[in-house]
């Protein structure tokens, strides 16, 4: 028995990732097979608010279609964004409110006509949050034929979480920020991706509509087109967020299709604007459908959940096993080909020194 124990502890120390290890938590995952209000989404970046509430906000969303008899929803979704109000811990769906639209629609924000948002993420100051939008016109036939016809805030006032107005912001040229928001003292940093390229932004916290400043590789400027690479991702998803004293950097394997990407990727730096190490895999996913792989993007991570054991929750989100694996049958569509996955990451894993 000594002897097993010994073992055990050498191989603990020795090989502290086998003794930790990134995994699903299926309760958590569970929080996202919804019955009524937000059936199934993409997406799932958060917000801690400071009245101890979580802001979930979601992409192209399934709303109150679900039908219990075939388990299915139809083929096409009918909100392009949603969001959700949790009580902070509570991982029963039924006691998170889907927060209705403001003129009674699907969709939590509002468009011009012809336009759809897309939300990202944002931050809370004072009593306004707000939320960095993309604003898209869908201008082609294709799944990706769209244009951003500008960024703009997206103003909500607590307690009531209902949009206030919107603002458009400065033009970013190619680069889509918004993949993370850090409050550092007085500044809001927030992160963005153009071509496999990481840049970072900051404005003031108090004045999230002035004009932004660029790091250039030396010094925070006003000229976007001077913006330097921080760092590179492999595909086109990324998400930055502060983990106690490490900026920490997640992005995927780049993935378009059934049996394409499979892996998380982690960095970390002391610094908001890096440098940051080779990026390593921190998770692989397991979702499989008829021996084949989704398409897969995210990560999310959230901040505001570290378990008891120095875990970090993230999420990730699928998004079907077309053409591997037919989509729709009969005008239904299984919502668990489009819903985020909940998993648990060590932070030992993501740096040493957290």
């Amino acid at each position: 028995m000594k002897k097993l124990i010994y073992s055990v502890l050498f191989i603990s120390i020795a090989f502290p990732a086998f003794a930790q290890k990134a995994h699903l938590d299926s309760n958590i995952t569970n929080f996202f097979k919804r019955e009524k209000g937000m059936i199934a989404a993409d997406g799932g970046y958060t917000i801690q608010l400071n009245d101890g509430r979580v802001f979930w906000l979601f992409g192209d969303s399934y709303i109150d279609d679900y039908d219990p008899a075939t388990h299915s929803v139809p083929c096409l979704f009918g909100a392009n964004n949603s969001v959700l109000l949790q009580p902070k811990g509570d991982w029963d769906w039924r006691h998170t409110i889907t927060q209705p639209g403001s003129d009674g629609s699907q969709s939590f924000f509002k468009a011009q006509p012809g336009n759809f948002i897309w939300p990202l993420t944002g931050f809370q100051h004072g009593d306004t949050v707000y939320i960095f939008c993309l604003n898209l016109h869908k201008n082609g036939p294709g799944q990706y034929d769209m244009q951003n016809m500008g960024d703009t805030w997206a103003k909500i006032y607590v307690p009531t979480m209902q949009v206030v107005s919107y603002s458009h912001l400065q033009d970013f040229g190619d680069i889509t920020f918004g993949e993370g928001f850090i409050k550092e003292k007085r500044f809001i940093y927030t992160y963005g991706l153009s071509k496999n390229k990481i840049y970072v932004a900051r404005f003031p916290e108090n004045k999230p509509n002035a004009k932004w400043l660029f790091w250039d590789g030396a010094n925070w400027q006003g000229d976007v087109k001077k913006c330097a690479a921080i760092a590179d991702v492999p595909g086109f998803s990324m998400y930055m967020c502060k983990v106690k004293n490490r900026y920490v950097l997640f992005s995927t394997e780049f993935s378009l299709t059934c049996d394409a990407g499979k892996d998380i990727y982690v960095t970390s730096s002391t610094s908001p604007k890096g440098p940051f190490p080779p990026r390593k895999v921190i998770y692989t996913i397991t979702d499989n459908k008829q021996g084949h792989r989704p398409f897969f993007y995210g990560p999310l991570a959230h901040p505001e959940y570290i378990n008891d054991k120095d875990e970090m929750l993230m999420d990730y989100s699928i998004n079907g096993y077309a053409p591997c694996v037919p989509s729709c049958a009969d005008g239904k569509y299984d919502p668990n080909n489009y819903r985020a996955r909940a998993i648990w990451i060590p932070l030992k894993l993501i740096d040493k020194s957290l």
